[in-house]
């Protein structure tokens, strides 16, 4: 901290005297301020609340009064139409008042609160009047009036700060006409009432009695006595604390001795009442009461104007203070300032005089006047450095006189790097002026600012301390480059402090030029005697005008011993680059020309000082060609030769470019992914897969037109660019022809193939900006088309994003099912048509889902086979139906046991090893194969056939049972079926629910059960929900039904309970 201060020039430190005299007084002087404004608030605020309870005085008077009538206690009371009048006109000056009241409720801590509790007391007593106003006028009413009103006074003075008045006069003030007397007030009134309940004809209970005894002591000893006790420690205080109020000695005390005596006359008419409660005594009381009722009111409304007085008193009282302090305060603060002033101003005057001489000799100028200063101090200190100036003025020509003899170029810098000496010969180096004054007291980088590098080496030299030599410098001068060896040392005064630098050079421009020109004619004689003569590739020297100097045999060799032709072998432009090498000195690479069917890259390579260029010639044929090779391979697919992704992201983004530079432009994505593909795959093999692939690319090829693009991602998904589309019905049109094409059938090493595609058309819209989003909604509607059943074209919708989205959530919340047991299997029944009893179940599968509960397989089925998920979840339903089937062998009616019939899923074919799996559920359940129903699609198989007989038959080899599931659904051949291992058809419920609509119905109904039998096959009925089907399908002969009529799917214990039952149909 002190050396901080010490650093501080005068100015500074007359500033900070000044200004640690000033703040403290300042601060000191707002706190003062502060605590004057905080109570002139708190004054202010007691005052607004003193004038919201004049407006309160009117209902003291009169509410009692009307509460007296309604007791009935004097007997001509009556209900007062007038003072009814006058309570609503002083409620609704209430409102205003708080009104008046609230702009100040900011002041205190809690002002929003107590804003509310008054606004809140108010609704309630105007809820109250209007209560009683409406015909709920009894003594009771009117007393929980008197009470919200009594706590509303109490509220105001809590929140005018009332009760926290720091003077004792008005906080006892306070206390009387906020706290006591309205206590009191209320106090009447409940005498009154309870007399009434206790004196009254035909109204006599002791306990009324008791509760009038214990009122009129409160009133006595608590009320009244506070009244006493508080007005007593009033007139008690101090008639100056802040100035004299004579009504506080003379009005109050006088409503005071009135209030006492009535009081007293009260107190004696209460304890002739008590002795003897009759007529006389009742009347008695009464005329006190009334009396004692006025007082007090009085009392309240003197005490509230005295209030006020000390209030007023008390404000004046504090803003005279308030005023007095700021004026005090600024008088003593401006003689202070000026004080200050004076001084600094005398000190500062003298010390810039003799500043400003000290620092004209720092520039040089020696020859200044000195000041004229008063003090004896400060005239000794003139004096002597006017001494010391002299002195140094000798030794500076000295010194000087011998540096500008030396003809080396020399000068010498101060610690921030001015010149302070410099000879004539420096500034000759610059190709400056002889005139050395221009340079004295300047930095280096303004005498020569194209040069920092020479401020740099100065600046080295001062923070190293050292000295330095340079044995070759390059400047920038007026003249040209130049190349320097320079010295540098650093300069110290006589106690080893630094004081600068000295710089001394030597030029070495015309000496490097000498040296550079006799090596450059040494390295030329070199290389024309190392000509690269017998080099493999062609090499040749050219003048300035671009003609050949010199040529090597390779070159001969090339141009086949015709010179002629070598414009022809040279680069277009070569002339142009001779010269541009020439006058720049820089040579030019990786310059391509093609000369009899090569490639060829040249380098010239400039010899200015010689005038020649030696150019380089390098057959770079195979080089190119690989390099087209690798960025063809890199651009298509490795397969088919098509287009690969890369390819089509660059073409699709020229497009979104043209629609952007022509809005009409019109093009599409279409999304074509093989139907079923993976199948072929896996029964075929890849091989004949690849070719499926090879052929599936020419077709779609063929209906394309020339500028469209057809391209493999992989796999067996194709993606089609079609440009310069008039309307969006072009792109589905394609897509009808690619269909067509498709569905030839493809015969193949001996097969004969029939395939589809699934097709997504995306039609460009404002969203779809990037390359990406719209192969991304293309693939979306591709999915689509494949969910509503293949074989179709579907044209993008936004909604079919979000349900994209929807099937990705799907599947990994299946995953999770079945790892969990989530999935588990319903069991509908199978039943003998001739017996009547449960022959079997088909297991169906069920997702007990944590949030949505019990899920069909509409939900998840189609995304388990797309998914692959289908592998487990059908192995989980065939174990589960042999544990089910094994566990329910003893209820079963067939003593055998059930015919547990599973799903099993066209997609499990490609499953290699779903024979294993098979067998090793068949060996873990101990389930006879020969009860165990496998369940497969009509279509699922027709797919496929060749590969499906294979399987179905090592299926059937195991002793499993085979049936088709919803046959006459599918567009198989009926010349397969034949061949098919399998022991029933299952008739779909489409034909068994429209049997009795039409004959015709029933009959093929009736055809496909005699085809069943004609090739030894049961049949199986589903859909029966009705017994007239029922009926109508046993007279076919056929073996088993299935159906709402006999169950839905049930969870396995209402299975089991079913079985008990043994039910018949």
């Amino acid at each position: 901290m002190l050396n901080f201060y010490r650093r501080l020039d005068l100015s500074e430190k007359h500033l900070l005297v000044t200004l640690a005299f000033v703040i403290p007084l300042a601060v000191l002087a707002a706190l003062m301020d502060l605590d004057f404004m905080y109570d002139l608030n708190i004054a202010r605020q007691e005052k607004l609340g003193n004038a919201f309870l004049k407006s309160l005085a009117p209902l003291y008077q009169k509410a009692p009064l009307m509460h007296l009538a309604l007791t009935k206690l004097d007997s001509k009371g009556a209900w007062p139409r007038n003072s009814v009048e006058a309570m609503e006109s002083d409620l609704a000056v209430l409102p205003k008042a708080l009104t008046r009241l609230e702009k100040d409720l900011w002041f205190i801590p809690k002002g929003r609160e107590a804003k509310r509790q008054l606004g809140e007391d108010i609704r309630l007593l105007t809820d109250q009047w209007e209560n009683i106003k409406a015909g709920e006028r009894t003594p009771a009413a009117l007393l929980v009036y008197m009470d919200r009103l009594r706590s509303m006074t109490g509220d105001l003075g809590d929140a005018a700060l009332l009760f926290l008045d720091p003077a004792p006069d008005s906080n006892h003030l306070a206390r009387i006409i906020n706290q006591s007397l309205p206590e009191y007030v209320y106090l009447l009134c409940s005498l009154n009432q309870a007399l009434s309940t206790w004196i009254m004809p035909g109204a006599k209970s002791s306990l009324a009695g008791q509760q009038w005894f214990f009122i009129s002591n409160r009133l006595s000893k608590v009320a009244y006595s506070s009244v006493l006790k508080n007005s007593e420690r009033l007139l008690r205080v101090d008639p100056h604390y802040y100035d004299r109020s004579p009504g506080l000695q003379r009005e109050y005390k006088k409503a005071l001795k009135e209030f006492v005596a009535q009081n007293l006359a009260f107190f004696k008419s209460l304890e002739q009442l008590q002795k003897r409660p009759e007529k006389e005594e009742i009347k008695g009381y009464l005329s006190a009461w009334i009396k004692a009722h006025a007082k007090a009111v009085r009392l309240m409304e003197v005490g509230s104007a005295e209030l006020e007085t000390l209030l007023d008193k008390k404000i004046e009282f504090y803003s005279f203070r308030r005023i007095s302090g700021i004026l005090s305060g600024a008088l003593a603060l401006g003689l202070a300032l000026l004080l200050v002033f004076l001084v600094r101003r005398d000190l500062s005057n003298s010390f810039k005089a003799l500043a400003s001489y000290t620092h004209a000799v720092s520039k040089g100028n020696l020859t200044a006047t000195p000041p004229v200063l008063h003090g004896s101090e400060l005239i000794s200190l003139a004096g002597d450095t006017s001494s010391m100036v002299e002195k140094l003025k000798n030794r500076l020509a000295f010194g000087q006189g011998i540096l500008n003899s030396i003809e080396t170029p020399f000068l010498v810098v101060d610690q921030k790097g001015r010149i302070t000496f410099i000879n004539h010969a420096m500034p000759r180096i610059f190709g400056d002026e002889k005139d050395l004054t221009r340079y004295r007291g300047r930095s280096l980088d303004k005498v020569w600012p194209s040069e920092s590098k020479l401020n740099r080496m100065v600046q080295d030299c001062l923070e190293s301390r050292s000295c330095t030599k340079y044995n070759r410098v390059e400047l920038n001068t007026k003249s040209g480059q130049r190349v320097l060896s320079m010295t540098l040392s650093p300069l110290f005064d006589l106690d080893d402090r630094l004081i600068g630098a000295s710089v001394s050079a030597f030029d070495l421009t015309d000496l490097l030029a000498k040296e550079k020109s006799l090596e450059q004619k040494n390295l030329e004689i070199g290389r024309l005697a190392t000509f690269p003569r017998e080099n493999p590739s062609p090499i040749l020297s050219v003048d300035a005008k671009g003609e050949s100097v010199c040529l090597n045999p390779a070159t001969i060799r090339v141009l086949h011993d015709s010179p002629e032709d070598l414009p022809l072998f040279l680069p277009a432009d070569h002339l142009e680059v001779v010269k541009n090498c020439l006058a720049s000195g820089r040579g030019r690479e990786n310059m391509e020309t093609e000369y009899r069917n090569r490639v060829w890259s040249w380098i010239y390579n400039p010899l200015p000082e010689l005038g020649l260029v030696h150019l380089y010639a390098y057959d770079i044929t195979e080089r190119k060609r690989m390099e087209e090779q690798l960025l063809y391979d890199a651009m298509h697919d490795y397969l088919t030769g098509l287009p690969n992704r890369a390819m089509l992201l660059e073409r699709l983004n020229r497009a979104l470019e043209e629609k952007t530079r022509h809005p009409e432009y019109g093009f599409a994505v279409l999304c074509v992914d093989l139907d079923r593909f993976k199948d072929v795959n896996d029964s075929l093999g890849h091989s004949l897969g690849d070719e499926v692939l090879k052929i599936m690319g020419r077709r779609i090829q063929k209906v394309l037109r020339p500028y469209d693009t057809l391209s493999r991602f992989g796999g067996d998904e194709f993606t089609v660019l079609l440009e310069r589309l008039e309307s969006a019905q072009e792109a589905v049109s394609v897509g009808e022809l690619i269909h067509e094409e498709i569905a030839r059938p493809i015969r193949i090493r001996g097969y004969e193939l029939f395939a589809s595609v699934s097709i997504g058309i995306l039609l460009p819209d404002s969203r779809h900006n990037q390359a990406e989003v719209i192969l991304r909604d293309a693939d979306t509607a591709m999915y689509r088309a494949k969910a509503l059943g293949k074989a179709r074209s579907e044209v993008f919708e936004a909604k079919m994003h979000q349900k994209a989205r929807n099937r990705l959530m799907v599947e990994s919340e299946l995953k999770l099912g079945l790892e969990d047991g989530q999935v588990i299997p319903y069991f509908q029944p199978l039943v003998d048509m001739k017996s009547g009893y449960i022959a079997g179940f088909e297991a169906l599968a069920r997702w007990r889902h944590p949030v949505h509960g019990i899920l069909g397989p509409g939900y998840f089925i189609e995304i388990a086979e797309e998914t692959g998920l289908i592998n487990p979840l059908g192995l989980t339903m065939l174990e589960q139906a042999c544990l089910a089937g094994r566990k329910w062998k003893a209820l079963a009616q067939n003593k055998q046991g059930l015919l547990m019939s599973v799903n099993l899923s066209v997609r499990q074919f490609a499953s290699p090893t779903l024979l294993e799996d098979i067998a090793e559920i068949l060996a873990k359940t101990g389930y006879p194969p020969h009860l165990i129903k496998l369940e497969v699609t009509e279509s699922g198989i027709m797919a496929n056939a060749e590969a499906s007989v294979k399987l179905l038959n090592s299926l059937a080899n195991m002793g499993l049972k085979l049936s088709i599931d919803d046959f006459g659904t599918g567009y198989s051949s009926l010349s397969y079926l034949h061949r098919f291992p399998f022991d029933s058809l299952k008739v779909d419920q489409c034909f068994v629910g429209r049997m009795q609509e039409k004959e015709e119905n029933k009959k093929i109904v009736q055809t496909i059960v005699g085809l069943a039998h004609d090739m030894a096959k049961e049949v199986i009925a589903e859909g029966i929900e009705t017994k007239a089907q029922f009926e109508i399908l046993r007279d076919m002969k056929c073996e088993y039904g299935q159906g709402f009529l006999f169950a839905r799917p049930l969870p396995a214990k209402e299975a089991e309970d079913l079985l008990v039952q043994s039910p018949r149909w």
